[in-house]
């Protein structure tokens, strides 16, 4: 059974925390994909967490984060300094086939004309990062990752990681 498994952390979990344990529990089950929202500021995203949140794009895991402004929300997929490129969900692509044999304007629609950026700072601070877990192994790393990043910049992390709700 390959049944992907959902873990979404919320405020009552703990702020910006990506507890172990209950993530176990999930991968026992099978692949994880952790959603984990998180406040980076006030009203825009604080300087500090720029670098931070760069880095997690270098992350294996990282699917990117959700975020943008109010009413206006974009799929943020790679990042660069302090520009971060997305995807526009609201932009509905035809659907291919799989098998199929037609030639390139079906395929067309996997690349874009041009891509989107925006700077870091200008987003609305609420984001929401998703990482995709394939075992145990893979939250550790992440976990170790996560930690780094902590560790080499300064300021408060974005995000943390604790064994369980109980020891945060």
């Amino acid at each position: 059974d390959c049944s992907l498994q959902l873990m979404l952390y919320d405020s009552h979990d703990g702020d910006n925390t990506v507890y172990l344990a209950p993530a176990r529990r999930k991968l026992e089950a099978g692949p994880c994909l952790l959603l984990l929202p998180v406040r980076l500021g006030l009203h825009a995203i604080d300087p500090s967490y720029v670098p931070k949140v760069s880095a997690v794009f270098s992350f294996p895991q990282s699917v990117g984060f959700i975020g943008g402004h109010p009413n206006s929300a974009h799929y943020f997929i790679a990042g660069q300094g302090d520009v971060v490129y997305f995807l526009d969900p609201h932009t509905p692509q035809p659907r291919v086939p799989l098998d199929s044999r037609s030639p390139d304007p079906l395929h067309a629609s996997w690349h874009l004309g041009s891509h989107r950026r925006m700077v870091l700072h200008d987003l609305d601070p609420s984001v929401t990062f998703g990482f995709m877990c394939k075992d145990e192994q893979d939250l550790d790393d992440l976990a170790r990752r996560i930690q780094a990043v902590n560790a080499a910049n300064k300021g408060y992390p974005a995000m943390t990681v604790a064994e369980d709700v109980a020891n945060a």
